[in-house]
């Protein structure tokens, strides 16, 4: 292992409007594909290759340790502690009879069940890309 890395090239400002811009339209002309277009981008998301953390040995101030670097931007992830799981959970929680109120023209439904969350993919905090876990490596229940 070593400290040095090829950052990953990422895409140009001001792309994500661009892009993003028909998949808007689209929703705003049809609100019912909302939630497949939603899905679709997940399942993407979930299957999309991409660039691992790199474990590197970092050596600061004469002191060498273990460290993992992001693709992206270098950054020292593990030590800046800079790594999220974007986390998702999906539920349908039926409102029942007893909770629609009225008077007041409010719902009440009851969140107390709670689903396991499934993680969509890890993102670097530091530049915000996402980030596979490195080679080899799985997450720990």
């Amino acid at each position: 292992m070593s400290d040095t890395i090829e950052q990953v090239p990422t895409a140009l400002i001001g792309a994500e409007a661009t892009t993003l811009a028909p998949v808007l339209r689209l929703i705003d002309a049809h609100p019912d594909l909302a939630l497949s277009i939603r899905a679709a981008i997940e399942q993407r998301l979930r299957e999309a290759v991409l660039p691992p953390l790199v474990p590197v040995q970092i050596t600061d101030d004469g002191e060498t340790y273990a460290g993992v670097r992001c693709p992206w931007c270098g950054g020292d992830v593990e030590n800046s502690e800079s790594l999220a799981v974007l986390d998702t959970s999906d539920r349908l929680t039926t409102i029942a009879a007893d909770e629609f109120d009225h008077d007041h023209r409010s719902i009440s439904p009851d969140y107390d069940s709670r689903e396991d969350y499934g993680g969509l993919c890890y993102v670097h905090e530091g530049c915000g890309h996402p980030v596979a876990l490195p080679t080899g490596w799985t997450e720990g229940g």
